[in-house]
């Protein structure tokens, strides 16, 4: 699936790539401009549950940190803050980051402890408090009753 979804970060490589792949134009720029605007006049954006649009299920969805190198899922939460990828080597200290930009898109606008427990992985509830302040997210209620606000 990493072959054909790519996040925003990563979405300039992917374009180098491609331009390294094919050097050769297929169509004349005046065609390219008007499947442009085509494309663009019919864009719908999701609306709703992205779920359901998909028939998925959120079981389905893989959880914990990805790498942001090799992109394997978990990665694990070692010593230090830092996360390791066991595919590749690679410690990150805010690999999380993405993957919680991920959650609020994709499950929900909100999160609490708990739900970031489960999401990545995490067994401590001191390291996921730690991480939801580290990322100076918004955030209303105490104690077990906090909740956490995407940017």
């Amino acid at each position: 699936i990493f072959e054909r979804v790519c996040h925003s970060y990563r979405l300039q490589n992917r374009v180098e790539n491609f331009e390294n792949m094919y050097k050769e134009e297929k169509l004349p720029l005046k065609t390219l401009r008007r499947l442009n605007r085509q494309l663009l006049a019919n864009h719908t954006p999701l609306v709703g549950d992205p779920f359901s649009s998909y028939d998925i299920t959120k079981e389905e969805l893989l959880t914990g940190v990805q790498c942001p190198s090799c992109s394997e899922i978990p990665m694990l939460n070692g010593n230090n803050g830092y996360w390791h990828c066991s595919a590749c080597g690679t410690r990150s200290k805010k690999a999380h980051e993405q993957s919680i930009e991920d959650y609020f898109l994709i499950i929900s606008p909100t999160i609490n402890n708990n739900q970031l427990r489960q999401y990545l992985h995490i067994k401590s509830r001191y390291k996921a408090q730690e991480i939801l302040l580290g990322m100076n997210l918004a955030h209303s209620g105490t104690n077990k009753g906090r909740t956490y606000y995407r940017p």
